[in-house]
């Protein structure tokens, strides 16, 4: 009798210790979506618009910005409590003496940037189970919502800070429930191992219907990165029917943050390259905008068009090339305008061509119709054909005499892929009745880039 009980006591043993080990999940993981460090640095404004003496070292272009005073408050503007939230560019200062901000001087003022991370945590329990699964990770907080507004939340944040935090519960756990509990103390015993105690973050997924034995996804949104490099803990453990933690079901690792970002810069000198010349325009007869270039052709220069004299009743064209380069991210515009119409000196003018605008063509010119009007031709390279301001070659309008409001020659909204060339095609005619005399007016050209 005394022979059997010992045997019987001897295999709940045994069924104990091995039921332990073969419940302790394997494959887990915890991946991080952001592996940056966030950054906290303090400044002292000695004057009302003045902050100074922030290091920058860690900020980058993109970054969001916020700002509290020592006293744990928010740095408002514009009468309202909001906290300073600026994208960082380049040299910090904050933009903040533009702000016109009620600094209570001298004071210490605290810059924060954090980064938030996802936590994609694997694991595959070994059995399945009905009861919930936690996740724990190292936090420096008691509280379990960071709103910078708290004086004690200036923490170098050695862990993981709950900032709203969303979790995804594995798809195959039916009904599971996702809930966050507050920070948790842990001893290093309870923690994994020695060094390893600390205060916790306590993330966990219910099990209702049963875990299964397949890898198993816990989704952790929202957390903000530690404010300094290293090794951070972290617990997957299994509780019991009565919420009790099963630490023979639990496993302990680690994740890395690294130093910090590698920052990579390179620096793009801007470029805008805006030139008129007698490109294509100086040989006669050549055909452009759907005419041939007049014998004065050969005159054109990247200044002067001189027509010299006009048979009267007739068309004379002549012509000149422009072209543009940028890489400006918003493109660029050239625009023109006449300071007046052909005039003499004595005042007479040729007036400019009318009745054809941007709809018609000017391909006859009758006795007593005097004109002056010009057209547009794309060039060999262009980066966009409906850059160019008028669609059709032959077709001839007036420059605008107005400078606020000039003609766009030739347009892109985006840096050119190529050098954009157009051809200006101009033409006069003057009819029998046109007074004699010289005539000449100034056509203004304006490159601009889009901002």
């Amino acid at each position: 009798m005394k022979k059997i009980v010992f045997i019987f006591l001897g295999w709940v043993f045994c069924a104990s210790a091995s039921s332990a080990l073969a419940s302790q999940p394997t494959d887990y993981s915890d991946q991080l979506s952001n592996a940056t460090i966030s950054t906290f640095v303090s400044g002292f404004s000695s004057t009302a618009n003045n902050i100074s003496n922030i290091d920058t070292s860690n900020f980058y272009v993109g970054d969001t910005i916020y700002a509290f005073f020592d006293d744990g408050s928010a740095i408002s503007y514009d009468g309202y409590s909001n906290p300073i939230i600026k994208v960082y560019s380049s040299s910090l200062d904050l933009d903040i003496s533009s702000r016109n901000f009620p600094f209570n001087y001298p004071n210490t003022v605290y810059i924060s940037k954090i980064n938030l991370a996802t936590h994609t945590v694997k694991f595959t329990p070994s059995a399945n189970s009905t009861t919930p699964w936690q996740f724990l990770i190292k936090s420096t907080l008691s509280n379990s919502i960071d709103n910078f507004n708290d004086a004690n939340n200036r923490a170098n944040y050695e862990g993981f800070v709950n900032y709203g935090v969303g979790i995804t519960c594995p798809s195959a756990w039916t009904s599971s429930v996702a809930s966050v509990g507050d920070t948790v103390i842990l001893s290093d015993y309870e923690a994994g191992g020695t060094g390893r105690g600390g205060t916790y973050l306590n993330m966990s997924c219910s099990a209702p219907s049963g875990t299964g034995t397949s890898q198993a996804t816990i989704t952790i949104r929202n957390l903000i990165n530690p404010a300094s490099s290293g090794k951070f803990p972290y617990l997957i453990r299994h509780l019991d029917g009565l919420d009790n933690v099963i630490y023979g079901d639990t496993v302990a690792g680690e994740v890395v943050i690294p130093t910090n970002n590698v920052r990579v810069s390179a620096s793009v000198d801007k470029i805008l390259t805006f030139q008129i010349d007698s490109v294509g325009t100086v040989a006669p007869n050549t055909n452009l905008c759907s005419g041939t270039l007049s014998p004065a052709a050969s005159n054109t220069t990247a200044t002067a068009v001189p027509f010299g004299n006009l048979t009267l009743n007739a068309f004379h064209n002549l012509a000149q090339h422009i072209s543009l380069k940028t890489n400006n991210p918003g493109g660029y515009v050239i625009t023109a305008y006449e300071t007046q119409p052909l005039t003499s000196t004595i005042g007479i003018t040729l007036p400019n061509v009318s009745g054809v605008g941007t709809s018609g063509t000017w391909t006859t010119q009758a006795i007593n119709n005097s004109g002056f009007g010009y057209a547009l031709q794309a060039g060999a390279t262009i980066t966009d054909v409906n850059s160019v301001g008028i669609g059709a070659t032959n077709i001839f309008k007036p420059f605008s005499d107005d400078a606020f409001n000039p003609d766009i020659i030739m347009s892109h909204d985006a840096p050119n892929t190529v050098t954009d060339n157009a051809f200006v095609c101009y033409r006069v005619a003057a009819a029998y009745s046109q007074p004699f005399g010289a005539y000449e007016n100034a056509i203004n050209y304006v490159a601009t880039v889009n901002f």
